[in-house]
């Protein structure tokens, strides 16, 4: 039976308590780095010499010297030792931060391998978003120090750009210089990121409604990393986030209680592009009804970032504080192929359309902003390399129709700069567009005049009314298969929307057998 805490906190030595441990810390000399450690090597510090080590939280420790001071005694730690022993510590410990007291007998990172590339059939369907989610889906660290972030809330939106084109080359994403490791109990799962530099109120994290997608994004000294995942099982939609200089770390709750054998299936993990990261005060000049409940704001920025050449899908970061908190979210700048709505936009503006949701901190924050007052606005991050070669297919949830809408404005571009039919001509694929119902749907006679023989938009509803002609229900493989070119066609694929529809459509692509490199998810 195991020992009364009360106890194991009594089981160290005489002169080797907690105060006894700090003295030691205050004389060690940092231990020199090492490459990556192994499982293997990790194993053969068991203790028979006298040398102990474990690794917590992808990090592996020398706790020889510590084994005598540990408040749970000397067998109490040697549990974990030669091992992979995050799972006990978080278990035993979770308040704790393990380089308050380790990090000068730091030796190396586990090296490791995670998770699984998504590969072979389409799993069963689980439902894309539904309608009532809010804002209130996304959580935004809002302390920049361990362990108490605080939680915000937001939904999705889509990533991209700012106005007028320039011949300004795009920056290259810095080589990977992220880690990923996990950990995990019976009632909860550790995502843990390694990198330089992490700047601490930039993580964000959005999740379907189910918890079935997880999509991960923060920025540190190399640039911006992204991660969609779908996990070996659902996990409840209120993680525990926290961040210090070289770590992010998230704790999600499964929703069953059960050891997986793996964390799921990587749809994307990567480093994305940032151009002048810098937050710049952008101005509220107007705020124009697009839809129902989706409004086109226009900002002035005394500084717009030019945009690279050939690049597409950038998005922006807008962030402002409410009641205290730091809220923020990526949102696309919208640059559409067709004039916009409302007054003209003068030179420095740029648009965006946003879709406000009644219990969205960020999105009920700016539908009530007063015209003139302003946010904090973000260069330009993430976006793609334009390919330049075969079709393209774009499939929109809700407003992850905007980094379409610039994706498809490039196209004509280079087709021709009139926006003629010549250009229209250049312009090869599909647009499927998925909404709740037809009041969902704005810039519907815009987007009509782009049609083409070699172009075609379809609409997807939800719940439309009975009068509705077009494509009914949700996304489904079949229906992807009926309105997208297929992978024959060499397309390049774009997908924007809520984590859990994209998750999804990712699924289906790949289970159509479109290449893993011509599938690009818009986080």
């Amino acid at each position: 039976p195991k020992r009364p805490l009360v106890d194991r906190l009594n089981m160290a030595k005489h002169g080797h308590g907690l105060h006894d441990w700090i003295r030691v810390l205050n004389k060690q000399q940092t231990s020199k780095r090492t490459g990556p450690v192994t499982l293997t090597e990790l194993a053969q510090h068991q203790g028979q010499d006298g040398s102990v080590w474990m690794a917590i939280a992808g990090k592996v420790y020398d706790v020889s010297r510590y084994v005598d001071y540990h408040p749970g005694g000397r067998d109490e730690l040697l549990r974990g030792a030669g091992m992979d022993a995050t799972s006990l510590f978080y278990e035993a410990h979770p308040w704790v931060r393990v380089d308050s007291f380790l990090d000068k007998f730091f030796v190396g990172f586990l090296q490791s391998p995670s998770t699984r590339l998504l590969a072979g059939p389409a799993p069963a369907q689980p439902p894309p978003p539904r309608r009532q989610n809010s804002d209130d889906d996304v959580i935004q660290l809002a302390v920049p120090t361990l362990p108490s972030p605080a939680q915000q809330s937001q939904t999705r939106e889509a990533p991209s750009p700012t106005p007028a084109p320039a011949a300004v080359p795009a920056q290259q994403p810095a080589k990977p210089s992220v880690t990923r490791t996990w950990a995990q109990s019976d009632d909860t799962v550790i995502i843990l990121f390694h990198a330089d530099g992490v700047h601490k109120q930039s993580v964000l994290v959005d999740f379907s409604e189910e918890g079935d997608a997880i999509q991960i994004r923060f920025t540190h000294a190399g640039g911006e990393h992204q991660c969609l995942l779908r996990p070996h099982a659902p996990v409840t939609t209120s993680p525990e986030i926290s961040a210090q200089s070289d770590l992010v770390r998230i704790v999600f709750h499964k929703k069953t209680e059960a050891m997986w054998s793996n964390l799921g299936d990587t749809l994307l993990d990567q480093a994305a592009t940032v151009t002048g990261s810098a937050s710049t005060r952008a101005v509220l000049l107007s705020r124009v009804p697009l839809s129902h409940n989706t409004f086109l704001y226009s900002f002035f920025v005394s500084n717009t970032p030019p945009l690279p050449r050939n690049h597409v899908a950038h998005h922006h970061v807008i962030s402002t504080s409410i009641d205290g908190h730091h809220v923020a979210r990526n949102y696309t700048a919208l640059l559409a192929p067709f004039p916009l709505p409302g007054p003209a936009p003068p030179a420095g503006s740029i648009q965006f359309a946003i879709k406000t949701y009644p219990t969205g901190a960020l999105s009920a924050r700016l539908a009530s902003l007063p015209l003139g007052d302003s946010v904090q606005l973000s260069g330009l991050r993430g976006g793609l390399d334009w390919p330049g070669d075969g079709p393209i297919a774009m499939i929109a949830g809700g407003t992850g129709i905007a980094p379409m809408l610039s994706i498809i404005r490039h196209a004509l571009e280079i087709g021709a700069t009139d926006g003629s039919a010549a250009a229209r001509a250049q312009l090869k694929g599909a647009l499927v567009w998925c909404n709740h119902d037809e009041e969902d749907i704005f810039f519907r006679e815009e987007l009509q005049s782009l049609v083409t023989p070699d172009f075609r938009i379809a609409h997807v509803l939800s719940a439309p009314t009975k009068d509705w002609s077009g494509h009914r229900g949700r996304i489904t493989q079949s229906l992807l298969a009926e309105l997208i070119p297929g992978p024959s066609s060499s397309p390049h694929v774009y997908v924007c929307g809520r984590p859990g529809f994209t998750a999804v459509v990712m699924t289906y692509l790949l289970a159509l057998g479109h290449p893993r490199d011509r599938c690009h998810p818009l986080l």
